[in-house]
């Protein structure tokens, strides 16, 4: 035929079986590498997130002489350090905690309590009108072995329910015992850093509000930095006022936030302010993953609302003690930088009751913002 191509363009390269054998394994050698780096990646993940996890409940279970609490948080810190190295597989949190307490030196004096339920001596910080540290013996369960961190689905207390049958309120409390001392750092490398990778010396109690030091100009406090540092830690630590416009200078009332920001390290614990009934765990393009708790009082009901979370360790319908851990701190929602929002809300009778956000913008009046809102801080100083 005269169309007809050579049969050699046709044909493919012929290979031998050893090209062909040296081919697909080195195919199945990249293929392999790929899946080892996937799988080493996987677990570097899962580890660094239960040692920030399983760091923060150590924390929390300091029910030790004072005097050797030192040794004994560096102790169980780096035994936790050591099995999670040596078990990265393991599912289970307890076991590691465990692995941990029995490689502590004064493992003998921890009381029998801590197989149930833990006890933590934290001070609360002191109210707006007043500057000691108040001591409050709060409860803080461990978090579950797998922390709730997709909305829960609705349920509160029936409108039916009995008052003796809701969880009493008790006394408030900050939700964190202490805070990183941001005036006395001085890098990103050391204000970044989680809450499970910073020091104990790296914290200090939570400063007052106070709104005197807290509208006082960041330039002129950097002016004399280092005489400066507590007025800055504070600064910096209320990042937004009680409806402030978003500026570090900012006064209350200049602006439509109907709380107050705390700036905290990522991972922070986070505690209830009082003893109340979660309404609900869910999750919203601005506030991110929130949980709303309802608090009755002589004075009415109130709901606290915990924003921009990384996880919930509570479900809706669940009664919870003033100071128990809920959550730890995150980046949800609309934020740049790891924070908790606090608020407070009044009744306003719906149920079930949708967290306040103002509708206009700019200044907002005062008569109409305590209408259906409370400064949390104002809240938490009341009833201490």
């Amino acid at each position: 035929m005269k169309n007809k191509l050579p049969r050699v363009w046709l044909s493919r390269p012929q290979r031998s079986r050893r090209e062909r054998f040296a081919t697909y394994a080195c195919l199945l050698a990249i293929f392999l590498l790929c899946e080892v780096g996937f799988e080493q990646r996987q677990v570097q993940f899962q580890v660094k997130v239960q040692a920030q996890i399983l760091h923060a409940t150590l924390e929390r279970q300091s029910l030790y002489p004072q005097a050797a609490a030192a040794m004994w948080r560096k102790e169980r810190w780096l035994a936790l350090q050591r099995a999670l190295l040596t078990k990265k597989s393991s599912p289970l949190a307890g076991r590691v905690i465990a692995t941990a307490q029995e490689a502590s030196p004064i493992h003998a004096a921890a009381p029998k309590q801590i197989q149930k339920e833990t006890v933590g001596e934290i001070a609360s910080a002191s109210s707006a009108s007043s500057q000691e540290q108040v001591p409050l013996k709060i409860i803080i369960s461990s978090p579950p072995e797998t922390p709730v961190s997709s909305p829960s689905s609705f349920s509160s207390s029936s409108s039916s329910s009995s008052t003796s049958t809701f969880p009493a309120f008790g006394h408030a409390a900050y939700p964190v015992s202490r805070v990183p001392n941001w005036g006395a750092m001085h890098s990103a490398a050391e204000w970044d850093r989680s809450y499970g990778e910073m020091a104990r010396e790296d914290f200090v109690s939570v400063p007052r509000y106070d709104l005197a030091v807290l509208t006082t100009s960041l330039q002129e406090l950097m002016a004399n930095r280092d005489a400066n540092i507590p007025a800055v830690t504070a600064k910096l630590f209320y990042s937004t006022r009680y409806y402030g416009a978003y500026n570090l200078d900012a006064t209350e009332y200049s602006g439509q936030h109907p709380g107050v920001d705390l700036k905290l390290a990522r991972g922070t614990p986070v505690g209830a302010i009082g003893g109340g009934r979660v309404q609900t765990v869910t999750r919203d393009s601005n506030m991110g993953l929130y949980v709303m708790i309802e608090h009755r009082l002589p004075e009415g009901t109130f709901f606290s609302i915990y924003g921009h979370l990384d996880e919930a360790w509570v479900k809706g319908g669940e009664d919870i003690a003033a100071g128990k851990a809920i959550g730890i701190v995150g980046m949800t929602g609309a934020t740049t930088a790891p924070h908790l929002h606090l608020q407070v809300d009044r009744d306003d009778g719906v149920r079930p009751h949708i967290r306040y956000w103002p509708a206009s913008s700019g200044a907002v009046d005062r008569t109409v913002a305590q209408r259906s809102t409370v400064n949390p801080l104002t809240f938490i100083g009341q009833y201490q």
